[in-house]
């Protein structure tokens, strides 16, 4: 998986609705119901687990990513994991929403009540790990108009 597709997945976690299921397998979303059921079943073949597999991946490689990003000496690439790391940040509604889709299943519930822990947990390591590129977005955040204000709020909300 190169690094666009990575940040493309985050993107499109972040806007799954409520009552939709992702198909993994054409990166689409489609409305619960009996037609996504059958659909889901005969002709375009898909589960939960297909589901959480893709969440669990793009999480892990997403925090790799940062990580490798926030390391780098170049401010591009600096600047790419802290968009990243918002992109999780946003991913995190779209996880949730999957979580009244399927409200039915405790263990899936749990499972998607986890990520959202691994990612709270990712984001606080790392804002830690690099807390001195976080602290000048503060300072910039009024002048550019590119914030990263709810990544940095979470910090702040967190000691």
């Amino acid at each position: 998986m190169d690094n666009e597709e990575i940040i493309s997945k985050l993107k499109f976690l972040s806007k799954v609705q409520k009552c939709e299921k992702i198909n993994v397998n054409g990166l689409f979303v489609q409305l619960d119901g009996l037609k996504t059921t059958v659909s889901r079943t005969i002709w375009n073949p898909d589960s939960r687990q297909n589901t959480l597999t893709f969440i669990e991946s793009t999480i892990n490689k997403s925090c790799t990513l940062i990580d490798l990003y926030l390391r780098s000496e170049k401010s591009s690439e600096v600047q790419m994991g802290k968009n990243i790391l918002k992109d999780l940040n946003d991913s995190k509604v779209g996880i949730a929403n999957l979580k009244h889709t399927y409200s039915d299943d405790v263990m899936f519930c749990s499972k998607i009540d986890t990520f959202l822990q691994i990612i709270d947990a990712k984001i606080v390591e790392l804002q830690g790990k690099y807390y001195i590129l976080f602290q000048d977005d503060d300072d910039d955040d009024d002048a550019s108009g590119n914030s990263n204000e709810t990544v940095v709020t979470r910090l702040d909300n967190s000691e």
